[in-house]
């Protein structure tokens, strides 16, 4: 029932998202106020959703192992647990880069918050692969989702770097650099939504903003600056991660055999 309940809290989440959150149209742009309310919501919401997953991984499922069927669905599997954590997080950390953006904080503040994203779809990722020996099988679908994830939430990440670059330190050739790093990340999930028309859209569109961004980058480069297009993008900074589970209790009466 609780890994039920965590669905229900996501799944409200994603519904509180506008149409356009996915793609954020182009670095530095959007409407400040736009979404904020729905938004702030989705974060609650998915930081909810996570603060379930994390308590029946840490102490829900433990407690009931032992008397659990050896072939069990992934559900009541505790290494599911964590990594669906992980998921309501990066989702949640995603949300609030975006809203970031929306409200035209700094490019280089933007650019850590989405590198914070993508660390947290990485760690969905390791978690899942790390303990593949716990399923009867993987999910493909969830395997993309979480190669899709990371690789946007990266892409996002070089896209505010290149805007960084170009509009605070005017090294618009480093800028271009950083988008067609991005590119060449894009280009790795391309494969794994083969087949999915949904996701195939949000990269399609997240590579017209992203080539908005090199376009700006190689204009300047050429008409103000006079650069070449740097041989290596600047590495990306350290992750702001500004999400955490809201900690989750069940019900006063219900065990944890109940709840899980």
């Amino acid at each position: 029932a609780a890994f039920l309940y965590g669905g229900c809290l996501r799944a409200l989440a994603l519904q509180q998202l506008p149409p356009d959150s996915p793609s954020e149209q182009d670095a530095g742009s959007g409407e400040a106020g736009a979404g904020a309310g729905p938004l702030a919501e989705a974060v609650t919401l998915l930081r909810r959703a996570a603060g379930v997953y994390d308590w029946l991984a840490v102490w829900g499922l433990p407690r009931v192992a032992a008397k659990l069927p050896a072939d069990r669905p992934a559900e009541l599997l505790i290494s599911m647990g964590k990594t669906m954590t992980q998921v309501c997080l990066a989702e949640a950390q995603a949300v609030t880069a975006h809203r970031a953006g929306q409200r035209r904080s700094g490019a280089g503040l933007v650019t850590s918050l989405w590198v914070g994203c993508w660390e947290l779809w990485e760690a969905g990722a390791k978690t899942l692969k790390d303990n593949t020996a716990d399923f009867n099988t993987v999910s493909d679908r969830l395997r993309r989702f979480l190669a899709i994830g990371g690789a946007l939430a990266r892409a996002r990440a070089l896209k505010w770097l290149a805007e960084d670059c170009r509009a605070n330190k005017m090294q618009a050739g480093q800028g271009e650099a950083a988008c067609l790093d991005a590119v060449a990340v894009l280009s790795t999930c391309t494969a794994a939504a083969e087949g999915d028309a949904s996701w195939r859209a949000v990269i399609g569109a997240e590579a017209a903003d992203l080539e908005v961004v090199r376009l700006r980058c190689d204009k300047e480069r050429k008409t103000v600056y006079y650069q070449t297009i740097a041989k290596s993008a600047p590495d990306l900074p350290a992750p702001k991660v500004l999400v955490k589970p809201q900690p989750y209790a069940p019900m006063a009466g219900q065990g944890a055999a109940g709840a899980a």
